[in-house]
């Protein structure tokens, strides 16, 4: 038994390479702005890509003792969890000459993204493979098939530009092995474009390989039909085949990104005057609730600083879109995990909104020194987060020069996965109100008030409370996000 690691990493140059050798240019991979607003919140790297990039440096360092594609008999991958740009991927992998077995598993940020086991042929059976047409995928925009898809089958002609076929894996790319590897990348471009398209999310692959001649009418082509669909996880299945190649694709469809309301939308149902006089800071204010209650507040006449770590062109698109409908709105960079007083020495707010909070991710328990398998916190700097009482991790979300409540934040977690959500929290710079509001995906409650005190957060989205026993009241004009002052509620 040959054990074989290594890592490697996939830059956003890489991905937007494999997008125009496998045709799959599905936003989720390699459109930043667009990604930001899905469920990972950035770009992830394609499945098949660092599968192949994996199996690649796999043949690349064991010299020729495990045979190529074109003796592959089965193939069985799983994808787990999205792997990042730029992020180090190490993997681990036994082979079995014996049996001609290869298995392996990658990782990303300590957890698996990727489990594959292949299977090897005799190599009198290898395939010669067909004739390909050496040039690129005709680029194509991503379908948007409805949930459950009514597509019933369809036909996919093979291309392979070999010279990029060959400069992103040089060990995969063989004259005998470049139709598997074309067959590999059409499978990418069948889930990322065309079904189930845009909202897709590569779940695994479960695909057969066997000789066949080259006078065979699947040559150089690739065939799909949808074999089943399951309605409570969104589950599609689609049965692929193509020259000597049989088996399924598993895929997901994501949740569609979300579009908050126009600027003249809000305009059109929010008085003129309700905000005058405000100075708004929204902290977190280039999408999301945090967008939509910047367009509130300007519409209600308020004065709005909207901040941004990432999204520079988002954030300046939302002032841009309040500026021409006559609003008062400027973008400004701000990093809430590295805050310190010349970053809002220009901006004198009355009030401040938070919509910015760390990802919460399910890695390795060990970066926070957590058992039993539980969730640690990523995108955090070192130290950020620490172990509380119990099942809670302590989080210090937000640190104002000058500004009350920047107690640790708790959040209980759970077997890898995020049990309750962190709420995001406003503090008021001095002489102004202290101001919460709720921000995440899931339940939203912008209509409650807090003290600057430690929160508690339930299971399954509870609302916050308040570890103080007193909460102020606020007037109803001065209350920021509460009561009939709350422009998170305008809306509604």
């Amino acid at each position: 038994m040959d054990e074989i690691a290594g890592t490697l990493v996939i830059t956003k140059d890489d991905s937007a390479r494999f997008a125009q050798l496998s045709g799959d240019h599905n936003p989720l991979h390699v459109d930043s702005r667009y990604a930001r607003r899905l469920q990972f919140g950035r770009t992830v790297v394609h499945g098949v890509h660092h599968l192949l990039r994996i199996l690649d440096r796999i043949l690349g360092q064991t010299a020729g003792a495990i045979p190529g594609l074109e003796q592959l008999a089965s193939l069985r991958v799983r994808f787990q969890n999205p792997a990042w740009e730029d992020g180090e991927i190490r993997f681990n992998a036994t082979y079995d000459p014996g049996e001609g077995r290869l298995s392996a598993t990658g990782y990303c940020d300590a957890r698996p993204v990727v489990e594959l086991k292949l299977q090897f042929g005799d190599p009198s059976t290898a395939a010669d493979g067909a004739p390909l047409d050496d040039a690129f995928v005709a680029r194509e925009a991503p379908r948007e098939p409805p949930f459950p898809p009514a597509l019933e089958s369809e036909t996919l002609p093979l291309a392979l530009q070999r010279q990029a076929a060959a400069s992103l894996f040089p060990h995969l790319c063989t004259p005998r092995g470049s139709e598997r590897l074309a067959q590999l990348l059409a499978c990418t471009r069948v889930v990322g474009m065309r079904c189930p398209g845009l909202h897709s999310v590569f779940s695994g692959l479960n695909l057969n390989f066997a000789p066949a001649t080259t006078a065979d009418p699947a040559a150089s082509t690739l065939s799909y039909r949808v074999k089943r669909a399951d309605p409570r996880v969104r589950l599609v299945t689609l049965d692929v085949g193509g020259h000597g190649l049989s088996g399924t694709l598993d895929t997901f469809y994501r949740p569609e990104p979300v579009t908050q309301a126009r600027y003249a939308e809000v305009q059109a149902r929010l008085p003129a005057a309700t905000f005058a006089g405000r100075r708004a800071l929204v902290i977190g204010g280039s999408r999301g609730l945090g967008e939509v209650t910047a367009k509130l507040l300007a519409a209600g006449g308020a004065r709005v600083v909207i901040t941004y770590q990432r999204g520079a062109d988002e954030a300046q698109a939302v002032a841009e879109e309040i500026v021409a409908g006559g609003g008062d709105c400027t973008p400004l960079a701000l990093d809430v995990t590295a805050l310190d007083g010349a970053a809002l020495a220009s901006v004198e707010a009355s009030h401040v909104y938070f919509f910015a909070s760390p990802h919460i991710d399910a890695v390795s328990a060990s970066v926070c020194g957590l058992s039993g398998g539980v969730s640690a916190v990523g995108d955090l700097p070192a130290g950020a987060a620490r172990q509380g009482p119990g099942d809670q991790l302590l989080l210090p979300l937000l640190r104002l020069p000058g500004v009350p409540g920047t107690g640790l934040r708790r959040i209980r977690l759970r077997q890898g996965r995020r049990r309750g959500a962190v709420r995001a929290v406003a503090g008021a710079l001095p002489g102004s109100e202290v101001q919460r509001a709720a921000a995440t995906a899931g339940r939203h409650r912008p209509d409650r008030e807090y003290h600057p005190d430690p929160l508690r957060v339930g299971a399954g989205g509870d609302a916050a409370r308040a570890a103080a026993p007193g909460r102020r009241q606020l007037s109803a004009t001065t209350r920021g996000l509460g009561g009939r002052g709350n422009p998170a509620r305008a809306l509604r």
